[in-house]
């Protein structure tokens, strides 16, 4: 019988929502670091990788209750996602005598402390909770969206002090005294563009919701203006990161999000189609318009797939890479320490996050990640459709809807870019997908 009661939390969650808030912030935030040595893109650590195992233990050794292991499709995709790992760990070593590697351990404990802590959050989750996963989101996503604007002209001289912290050395001295392209709190303005992409979602999302929607406050005029122009920044910032991937996600997870509202907004069919047409027809011309009006190379490219180099590249050392993955096609070759292999038969590593993944953790380890987002996905149009979220949960329905809609994107660019790869923006992605789940349980 499907149960009536709302998300519940775990009595008073005000210190862990202070633990969560510092995870979230230092994931937008912090740069890497080797811990009594250097402070910038040389370390080898950042500090949310520190905190999020230091939260699993402090909450294990502190909570007399068991933490529960929910009987859903997602948790078996992610701990078989962790097995898979886990043989492809014992391959390299015993199969292929790769010499041991502390990258190749931290490698797989670090998806253990992923599961923990998406156990957790499940555990823990509350509407309160996922107020403070919005506000967190939002406040974080602004600030460094807006110090990247001025980074990127460079006001305050932002530049030169940022980037002796955040970029990698090479790439400041051949942008010289003004950067090409955004970058922001990461090393590479890819990795930038895709931690943007969930909180600037979000804000559109929760920028609809309040126009249209139930309001999330009395003062409805002045919320709709905040996010506003929370939106505004973080998808300027976002541009001018100049990343196609990037933006590929934005555009994906726009039309979802406008889709859904449409279908939430119109009961007409007919009048649905015609509003979401109209809609999309408008953001694609803008897009279009926009990269021949300022001739932006880079994303001129999306447009004109044919005459686009790297993609070209691409192509060619995938279809040279092939024959050494299918040469171990079910449990790849292992983790991190696996990549010297590809990097002394072909220069570099594969230009391809599915490629990637299969050749070190085989297409177990793809099959494993795909089911993972696909049940996630399923389950965020299952409650999507309900209208009581729409109504009466408008925060969980909006970290829903961004949820579902960010995955069709992530796994297009996921052809191209290593996203499971990319911590930050996956660890914001698992803490949202930790509503989803959980609103799922319970219902």
């Amino acid at each position: 019988m499907t149960s009536k009661r709302t998300i519940t939390g775990s009595g008073n969650n005000s210190r862990l929502h202070t633990y969560i808030f510092i995870i979230i912030f230092s994931v937008f935030w912090s740069p890497y670091f080797t811990p009594l040595n250097t402070l910038g893109p040389s370390g080898i650590l950042r500090f949310d990788q520190i905190l999020l195992p230091a939260f699993v233990i402090i909450y294990v050794l502190t909570k007399s209750t068991i933490i529960s292991v929910p009987r859903c499709s997602e948790i078996y995709c992610f701990l078989l996602m962790i097995a898979v790992i886990f043989v492809s760990f014992l391959a390299g070593l015993f199969v292929f005598n790769f010499a041991p590697r502390g990258g190749d351990l931290f490698d797989l404990v670090k998806w253990i402390v992923y599961f923990i802590f998406l156990l957790i959050l499940i555990q823990i989750m509350s509407e309160s909770t996922v107020r403070l996963l919005v506000v967190s989101l939002l406040f974080a996503g602004v600030s460094v969206a807006v110090v990247s604007i001025l980074q990127f002209h460079n006001i305050f001289d932002l530049h030169h002090i940022m980037g002796d912290i955040y970029l990698r050395e090479t790439r400041l001295e051949a942008w010289g005294s003004t950067p090409d392209r955004a970058y922001g709190t990461t090393p590479n303005p890819n990795m930038f563009a895709q931690l943007l992409s969930l909180p600037l979602l979000l804000s559109l999302s929760l920028l609809l919701v309040t126009i249209w929607g139930r309001p999330l406050q009395r003062n409805n005029s002045f919320v709709a203006g905040a996010l506003m122009i929370s939106t505004c920044a973080m998808f300027y910032a976002l541009f001018i990161t100049y990343s196609r991937t990037g933006i590929v996600i934005v555009l994906v997870g726009v039309a979802f999000i406008c889709l859904v509202f449409v279908l939430n907004l119109s009961q007409e069919i007919r009048t649905k189609i015609i509003y979401f047409g109209f809609i999309m027809s408008i953001i694609f011309s803008l897009f279009v318009f926009s990269v021949f009006l300022f001739d932006i190379g880079r994303y001129y490219g999306l447009v004109s797939l044919g005459q686009d180099d790297s993609l070209q590249t691409r192509f060619r050392i995938w279809k040279t890479v092939l024959p050494l993955i299918t040469e171990s096609p079910l449990i790849g070759y292992g983790p991190s320490r696996a990549g010297l292999l590809m990097r002394e038969q072909f220069g570099s590593v594969v230009d391809s996050g599915i490629l990637r993944w299969w050749y070190h953790y085989g297409i177990l380890g793809v099959g494993a990640v795909l089911f993972f987002f696909i049940s996630i996905f399923r389950d965020s149009i299952s409650l999507i459709l309900r209208e009581k979220h729409f109504t009466d949960y408008p925060l969980t329905w909006s970290a829903i809807v961004v949820t579902g809609g960010w995955i069709p994107g992530a796994l297009l660019v996921w052809i191209f870019l290593p996203v499971m790869r990319y911590s930050r923006s996956f660890t914001l992605f698992l803490i949202l997908s930790c509503v989803v789940i959980s609103r799922t349980i319970i219902e």
